[in-house]
């Protein structure tokens, strides 16, 4: 077979290895939700690859919807939107060198002021125009942010010739907790946050944006309106942790256009926006006794099928699942244990009950599998290794090839 026609097989079955399917229609759907909460509507959060959903592809279908608001973590993330044509306003929410202000007024971006030094060294390296600004301000999580009971230094940024500011945020450090203590802070800072707002308009400040809820902030206290909310892990479908208790999504919301099952929380019904696949490489059968993979981390009990699948740790597949709560993978529809090691380019799955595998099929990793409508929820894979969705998606590998549907 030519190198032509190697290509062109290839090119039929999508991909030779593995890939991430990511729906643009389920991305517009969350925005959708969550934009009417919003007096101006939402702020996407596209930082990390967008959670690894792929920063431009998801940009550019945002965009398309109408979103004109999004959040990045760095200079970087914010010149590589520039550069793929995105518009609209990019709010760069972590640190930037104050040597590099002027790139930040050349590529129109909008910077967080982090504290009252990086406010005058920021303002020292400016340009002769003005660079936009958003004023982060602590109200307790203590991370970045101009201290809240000290309103008048925040004040004073709005006079600062080098700067044109924009708006004024914060960022809720336990907005996704149920218990008492954590609401009670969380309603703490929002009592925080308002004082300080309260405080700029009784001295004529008024012509700036106002936003201190992110996904759980919204979720679990949306009663609260400001003028944008800051959309990151729910825009993608997906919540940070199980839903229910036994480590399960809630299944209750509405139906995808496409015929997907919603994870809702209360009255938000989302859709999960990623699926990622990958090839079948093998399949091999273990005699009872026979060990699998590095360190023979697994051993058959019995007489059994595995199958070898073209995805691992360097993908972004984490190496330390705990087997107390089994992940699974989807073929034919059908769950199948991983089981071993994940390598850093391939992971087993135990076959035995599922007939007809064969080498080249696909497997689904986590999304959603359109034969069953079954779906594997990212924060079942987070649970088993002691984190969070956010960053099980956040981590998924370059090579991982992202796919629009």
């Amino acid at each position: 077979m030519t190198p032509i026609e190697t290509s062109q097989k290839l090119s039929s079955v999508k991909t030779s290895r593995a890939w991430a399917e990511i729906s643009t229609s389920a991305l517009i759907h969350n925005a959708g939700v969550f934009s009417p909460l919003s007096k101006k509507g939402i702020m996407a959060v596209v930082k990390a690859n967008a959670y690894g959903h792929g920063a431009v592809g998801v940009s550019r279908a945002l965009a398309y919807s109408g979103v004109c608001h999004f959040c990045v973590a760095s200079l970087q993330e914010g010149i590589e939107l520039r550069a793929a044509g995105i518009p609209g306003e990019i709010l760069i929410l972590g640190y930037t060198p104050p040597q590099l202000a002027g790139q930040i007024g050349e590529y129109d971006l909008t910077q967080a002021v982090i504290d009252e030094n990086h406010a005058g060294e920021l303002a020292a390296y400016s340009p002769a125009s003005p660079i936009k600004i958003h004023i982060a301000v602590d109200t307790g999580m203590h991370r970045l942010g101009l201290a809240w009971d000290r309103p008048e230094l925040i004040r004073k940024q709005f006079f600062e010739e080098r700067f044109c500011v924009t708006g004024v945020f914060s960022h809720l450090c336990a907005a996704d907790s149920q218990i008492p203590d954590d609401q009670n802070f969380t309603l703490k800072q929002f009592e925080r946050f308002n004082s300080v707002i309260k405080y700029l308009h009784r001295h004529g400040l008024h012509h700036f944006s106002t936003h201190i809820q992110s996904s759980y902030g919204l979720l679990n206290y949306s009663q609260f309106h400001y003028d944008y909310s800051r959309i990151g892990i729910a825009l993608y479908g997906v919540y940070s942790s199980p839903a229910n208790p036994d480590g399960t999504a809630n299944l209750d919301g509405a139906a995808d256009p496409h015929g997907a099952a919603t994870a809702g929380v209360g009255s938000f019904c989302l859709i999960p926006a990623m699926t990622i696949k990958a090839r079948i490489a093998r399949i091999l059968s273990l005699n009872e006794g026979e060990s699998l993979g590095y360190g023979r981390a697994y051993t058959a009990k019995a007489p059994m099928k595995a199958a070898v699948i073209s995805i691992g740790y360097a993908d972004g597949i984490p190496r330390n699942i705990d087997e107390t709560f089994p992940v699974h993978v989807l073929i034919q529809g059908q769950k199948a244990p991983i089981i071993g090691r994940v390598c850093m380019d391939q992971l087993f799955a135990d076959v035995t009950q599922i007939p007809n595998v064969w080498a080249g099929m696909e497997a689904v990793i986590m999304g959603r599998d359109e034969v069953s409508g079954k779906n594997l929820d990212a924060a079942q894979m987070a649970r088993a290794c002691g984190t969070i969705s956010n960053e099980i998606l956040s981590r998924l590998g370059q090579r991982l090839e992202r796919i629009y549907v």
